[in-house]
């Protein structure tokens, strides 16, 4: 029997209990463009091309985004949010949920985008299903919480030597209302607070910036972990994500990058990336993809 971390347990039957419609439902799928199945077929064929276990496939996945331009794409959901899939441009977490997406959905058989549709939706919203804006899971915090869950994925930021704690209470998206169209909706507006509410004084387990270069945490990483960064914000709990390369040693950070304008590997190794990048971490949380 699988033990559910207290903390997990509870925030998901808080949330649960806001999101539920009391059904399940087949989810509105749009394709942002006319290439986007062209561009599904691509990604599903990184994935089996590569083979092996899920992480490994998943690598395969981002490496053949690399240079698609960035764009952020959650903040224009409506209300009813149908399951958006757009490879024209994507943002960090677009990144990383289209990997995830196209490698379970690799494994398994039947019709390729079919699959890609109902994985992108397990790993993008509660529950795995699609009930409008407030079921997408918008921090990464409730994202981590749902995942590991549902088993898609294992935080392994606690295994780490020298991990600490710190709190932040999650509600960054209703104290910036005029840049979610959706939030407009009064009832959409609602649900949301009252789904943030789970997240104040959140704790959150996270390791030291400058942590990353030391050898007894590089070695506890492998290739394609998922590495979440943030800020000294207080009302938001990620800054970037993206993947772990290990190369020659070192690691290297694989990502949607704003700063750049499109889907790169940081040519600096991660230690060096987080020092250029001093001002906007604080620190960082690993996660590994399940099988």
């Amino acid at each position: 029997m699988r033990i559910i971390h207290p903390i997990i347990k509870s925030l998901l039957l808080i949330v649960s209990a806001i999101t539920s419609t009391g059904y399940a439902h087949e989810p509105i799928v749009k394709f942002v463009s006319p290439s986007t199945p062209i561009q599904i077929d691509k990604i599903m064929s990184a994935a089996s091309a590569q083979g092996g276990k899920t992480a490994a496939r998943a690598g395969a996945v981002a490496s053949a985004l690399t240079d698609t331009p960035f764009a952020s794409t959650a903040d224009s959901d409506t209300p009813d949010a149908p399951v958006r899939i757009s490879l024209d441009s994507i943002d960090a977490l677009d990144l990383v949920e289209y990997a995830i997406a196209a490698a379970k959905a690799s494994m398994m058989p039947g019709q390729q985008i079919n699959e890609f549709t109902k994985s992108l939706t397990e790993v993008r919203y509660r529950r795995g299903e699609n009930n409008g804006f407030t079921s997408r899971l918008r921090y990464i915090s409730d994202w981590i919480a749902d995942n590991s869950y549902r088993n898609n994925i294992r935080e392994i930021t606690s295994d780490l030597p020298g991990n600490v704690f710190t709190s932040r209470t999650l509600d960054h998206i209703t104290r910036n209302r005029d840049k979610y169209p959706a939030l407009a909706d009064s009832a959409t507006f609602e649900k949301m607070q009252m789904l943030e509410m789970g997240y104040r004084v959140h704790k959150i387990p996270y390791m030291k910036r400058e942590s990353i270069g030391k050898k007894q945490v590089i070695e506890l990483l492998e290739d394609n972990d998922i590495i979440i960064l943030f800020g000294n914000e207080k009302d938001s709990d990620m800054t970037d994500i993206g993947f772990i390369r290990i190369e020659n040693g070192k690691p290297l950070f694989l990502h949607a990058s704003r700063k750049d304008g499109k889907v790169l590997t940081e040519p600096e190794s991660l230690p060096e990336y987080m020092k250029l990048m001093a001002k906007q971490i604080a620190g960082y949380r690993i996660l590994r993809i399940k099988d």
